[in-house]
């Protein structure tokens, strides 16, 4: 990372001492590194400063991993070991990705990993609804889809859950719901797979969607 970035990311209004600052917080950060250990290093560079460390000291790393392989589970119909990797590459999660820290580069990559991880959460519970899981679901889903209500893909799995449960107006109530919230603050319809479920749902079709 050049040292100007650092600067650009730590001050609005850099200090005369900045470039002193910057070389007092790296050797404070070495200090800190060599005291923990792990094989993390901080480098200087001819442009400025990089940090090496071993890729299965990372989080990110062990969590892109997971859903990489459980795509490739996936592909090849291993339903079960698909849901187990995809339950791996959730537990790295305690909270939001790097909760407490600031900077645009920062903010940037934290909401690029919290996207990463909704969309995980929503492959696993798509997965474990083609896997035969009904009812047990019906409790997570209903928990996430109210802390995101305007996730069509979570909507549409609690509707399947709550219609393969047999709570069908629980399911049509679950898309009027949604229905409404899309238009008041997003201003649009369901997209085309949350439509499908509820005409599936009316029709009895449900149980054939996947």
């Amino acid at each position: 990372v050049p040292v100007d970035r650092l600067v650009d990311e730590l001050w609005s209004e850099p200090p005369a001492s900045v470039r002193q600052q910057v070389h007092n917080a790296v050797g404070a950060l070495r200090r800190s590194l060599g005291a923990e250990g792990g094989g993390v290093r901080l480098v200087r560079t001819e442009f400025g400063y990089r940090l090496d460390i071993p890729d299965d000291a990372v989080d990110t790393y062990h969590f892109v991993t997971a859903v990489q392989d459980a795509k490739q589970a996936e592909e090849l119909g291993h339903l079960p070991k698909a849901v187990e990797l995809l339950r791996s590459a959730l537990a790295v999660w305690r909270g939001d990705a790097f909760a407490g820290l600031s900077g645009s580069a920062i903010e940037s990559a934290a909401a690029n990993l919290n996207e990463q991880r909704l969309l995980c959460l929503e492959e696993l519970f798509a997965l474990r609804l083609r896997a035969g899981e009904s009812a047990s679901l019906v409790g997570e889903l209903t928990q996430l889809v109210a802390e995101h209500p305007l996730r069509e893909s979570l909507r549409g799995s609690l509707m399947l859950t709550l219609h393969r449960s047999g709570r069908q107006p629980d399911a049509l109530a679950a898309y009027a719901e949604g229905k409404r919230l899309l238009a008041d603050e997003l201003g649009l319809d369901p997209g085309q797979r949350l439509r499908e479920i509820h005409a599936a749902i009316l029709s009895g079709a449900a149980d054939s969607v996947a």
